[in-house]
């Protein structure tokens, strides 16, 4: 009998020890959830790609820097022209009805900016916006066509994501996926600043083959 209920001792303090342990390993686990994988560019990637599956714009604009992506395209060509020329003589009006006197690279800016959230809109709320587009009457659009296939529910099945470099709140990242629709394996490289929240979110990406909203430099 004292032999039984040794062993019962024993079954307890081990029960016991593996519930500590459990409690230790959830709780590690939800540190590890919240304090880093929550702050990883990985984690705010897969915020974004699920705002643009819910048609979320909200978030998506706060994930992408569209504008400063835009910027440090068309800037320097706008510094050129400025130091070329002093003129400001093209008219260009928004899909907001405003107006603003501008030289050939700030007219282009200005376009693709308005062009940037009229397109993320069309896409995620599935809205059509063309009309309220004065200024395109070309209706091809590479980004548009290219942000659609993120929108399709199972297009893109992922493979790896990889930080090529980290520094300074500044990361660079290359995302492969294969493309179930055309059987191809897709290289997306970005780059990603962290924010304020600790989030990520995107400052740049491989343009020249995703295009840009308006791409005005094939206009020119």
């Amino acid at each position: 009998m004292l032999m039984k209920f040794k062993q019962l001792g024993i079954a307890k303090s081990i029960l016991s020890i593996m519930v500590v342990i459990g409690v230790l390993v959830s709780a590690g686990y939800g540190l590890y959830y919240q304090f880093v994988y929550k702050q990883s560019p990985e984690y705010s990637l897969q915020v974004l790609y699920k705002a643009i599956q819910d048609g979320d714009t909200d978030t998506f604009f706060t994930m992408v820097d569209g504008e400063g992506i835009l910027h440090k395209v068309y800037d320097p060509y706008i510094e050129k022209l400025l130091k070329e020329s002093d003129g400001r003589n093209i008219s260009q009006t928004n899909s907001k009805g405003e107006t603003k006197i501008l030289n050939l690279g700030e007219a282009l800016l200005f376009t693709a900016i308005d062009s940037y959230y009229l397109d993320v809109k069309e896409v995620l709320l599935n809205q059509d916006l063309r009309t309220h587009i004065p200024h395109r009457a070309d209706p091809k659009d590479p980004f548009k066509d290219n942000l659609q296939t993120l929108k399709e529910i199972g297009r893109y099945e992922l493979i790896s994501i990889e930080e090529k470099n980290k520094n300074d709140g500044v990361v660079n990242i290359e995302i492969r996926a294969l493309d179930t629709k055309t059987n191809e394996t897709k290289v997306f490289p970005i780059e990603m600043t962290q924010m304020d929240n600790k989030m990520w979110r995107i400052t740049g990406y491989d343009y020249k083959t995703y295009s840009l909203p308006y791409d005005g430099f094939d206009r020119i």
